[in-house]
């Protein structure tokens, strides 16, 4: 089935039985009211109010999953669940999702790869020079002078892996211009 079937597994397990896992290179455990997912890089994300419960899939079986409670409902959560038994939580605009193992791995994936580039964006400006003044997805753009380093060496730092995902492949490309261009 592949990572993220296993994962979420692992995920019930941990909101089940309070003890904390490792799935892969992540590391979920309870905190609080919280269910953290400690990604690779160390940086921890947290899904409020978590709970095992009946649910209903995209094709209309009942079975067991995950819910959590948001503050929006993401594009990939395809069901809002009942929370007529919750107590109210906050300003009331809170809602109870239910996850899938897409929904996890989605997070995890671009959680992942924000923190490629933000390390890279790190490297670029206080190791190398290279003063970004934004970034847009998954681009950096640095605002440099004229004849300052090269294009190939800002490339080959934006491609650096850090040491916590080594082995993940990763490429980068860029242009030079006068004005930002998509």
């Amino acid at each position: 089935m592949g990572f993220g079937y296993d994962n979420y597994q692992t995920v019930m397990r941990v909101i089940r039985t309070g003890n904390a896992e490792q799935s892969g290179k992540m590391y979920h455990y309870l905190e609080d009211l919280f269910l953290c997912s400690r990604l690779p890089s160390g940086r921890v994300l947290r899904y409020a109010y978590p709970r095992i419960e009946m649910v209903t899939t995209p094709w209309g079986k009942e079975q067991l999953g995950v819910t959590f409670m948001t503050m929006k409902k993401p594009q990939n959560a395809h069901k809002e669940v009942d929370i007529s038994d919750d107590d109210e939580i906050g300003d009331g605009k809170w809602i109870r999702i239910q996850a899938s193992p897409g929904l996890f791995t989605e997070n995890y994936t671009q959680a992942i790869a924000r923190d490629i580039m933000v390390e890279s964006a790190f490297r670029c400006e206080f190791e190398y020079g290279y003063p970004i003044t934004m970034s847009i997805h998954d681009e950096l753009v640095a605002e440099v002078p004229e004849g300052h380093r090269s294009l190939e060496e800002f490339e080959q730092v934006m491609a650096q892996i850090p040491t916590w995902a080594a082995g993940l492949p990763v490429a980068c490309e860029g242009w030079e211009g006068y004005f930002y261009r998509k």
